[in-house]
């Protein structure tokens, strides 16, 4: 969990990525684009698959209507997968813990 935290931590805190999501996330009508590598090791890595949660996130949250939502194939980065590029950040090995954290942060909630 701290580990967790310390890349969530380390990543929304440099400069160039806290002045990118916080102009993504000041007006209200910001639609947020998710991006989820569905490459064969991203996909089997995850326990519970990324792609139901987030799907189920999104409803739960009731921002569908927020989201430009959709999967890739590979993105080149099996040994950090699985990965997620959230408004052109990038993050690795997530499992469902961390996206519920790196999607309340995006979105606000």
């Amino acid at each position: 969990m701290i580990l967790i935290d310390h890349q969530i931590s380390k990543t929304m805190n440099t400069q160039s990525n806290l002045q990118t999501i916080q102009q993504k996330t000041e007006t209200k009508a910001t639609v947020h684009k998710i991006r989820i590598c569905l490459g064969s090791s991203c996909f089997s890595k995850a326990k519970e698959t990324n792609l139901e949660y987030i799907e189920r996130f999104l409803k739960v949250n009731k921002v569908t209507d927020k989201v430009d939502f959709a999967g890739h194939l590979c993105i080149d980065q099996c040994i950090t997968g699985p990965n997620i590029e959230i408004d052109d950040i990038m993050y690795s090995e997530v499992d469902p813990a961390k996206l519920e954290k790196v999607l309340r942060f995006h979105f606000g909630l």
